[in-house]
């Protein structure tokens, strides 16, 4: 399939998906009790706005591919074998962090998957890479917990 075709294809796909989701997906799975409209942001919330931002970006890209109608988007390099296996082996420190996640704890997870990430691209020297890590779970909880009143898990080690 041609570039120009394919990016069609994705934009209306990711549009259907999106639009499945605010629609159909968040109401019908998404429990909103009375007591979070006073306590903190409901439940519902962040998969509300990433859909809408996911749901809008795919709009902005049927625009473009209108307004430059024929336009054939160049082949560039595709990604190497290294590339690729970076992308597997992100997808695995995700999964992995998902997991712990539930018996870590937000703070320990996050630092952990963080310094992961950040030394498989290319972080190496260890106290930027713990400074990087533990700093931004860090401000990542405080943002979260302070601010917007959304509570983490603590896991099961805390409890």
């Amino acid at each position: 399939m041609k570039n120009i075709y394919r990016e069609w294809v994705i934009a209306f796909a990711v549009l259907a998906f999106g639009l499945f989701t605010i629609f159909y997906l968040i109401p019908a799975q998404i429990e909103i009790t009375e007591e979070y409209e006073l306590k903190s942001l409901s439940p519902a919330f962040f998969p509300r706005v990433a859909t809408w931002i996911i749901t809008g970006l795919s709009v902005l890209l049927l625009i473009s591919l209108f307004r430059s109608p024929g336009h054939q988007t160049k082949d560039t390099r595709g990604m190497t074998v290294g590339d690729e296996f970076r992308v597997v082996i992100a997808m695995v420190i995700a999964v992995i962090y998902v997991l712990a996640f539930k018996y870590m704890g937000f703070i320990p997870a996050s630092c952990l998957g963080l310094a992961a990430l950040f030394f498989l691209q290319g972080k190496r020297r260890p106290f930027r890479l713990a400074f990087l890590s533990v700093g931004t779970a860090v401000i990542i909880y405080l943002i979260f917990y302070y601010l917007m009143k959304v509570r983490f898990p603590d896991g099961i080690w805390l409890r």
